[in-house]
């Protein structure tokens, strides 16, 4: 089943403790629940925005969520943009974009934001 932004938004900042007690007892069920990009994205958005966290505080609970053996999801592709996150100044979407070229497409995107051109191991092309 899909695991919505709320379940998890309420289990990493507990400020509902019965929700995220109930998310941690589904994680030990032996269930599986599928987390989307999109989802992740939303995630880190709403943590950041309203909930003021920053990326130090962040990126380790989602790495911890998406390398969960109850959660399947995109992990190569997530645990690189974390990582490309955590070390860049960077936005979440061109940090994410950055993984998928890295794994999927030679390391190139075409674009023309120069932001890019600082990320290791990208190459920035314009069309």
């Amino acid at each position: 089943m899909v695991i919505d932004s709320d379940v998890l938004i309420r289990y990493l900042t507990k400020d509902d403790q019965v929700k995220a007690k109930r998310f941690k007892s589904f994680l030990s069920s032996g269930k599986k629940g599928l987390l989307t990009d999109t989802t992740c994205a939303e995630i880190y958005w709403t943590l950041s925005t309203l909930y003021k966290m920053s990326k130090k505080e962040i990126i380790p609970n989602m790495l911890g969520i998406i390398n969960h053996k109850a959660i399947k999801c995109n992990c190569d592709v997530l645990t690189e943009c974390f990582d490309i996150l955590s070390t860049n100044n960077t936005s979440l979407i061109d940090a994410y974009e950055a993984a998928y070229a890295k794994l999927y497409n030679d390391s190139k995107i075409l674009s023309y934001d120069r932001g890019f051109d600082k990320l290791k191991g990208i190459k920035r092309v314009e069309p």
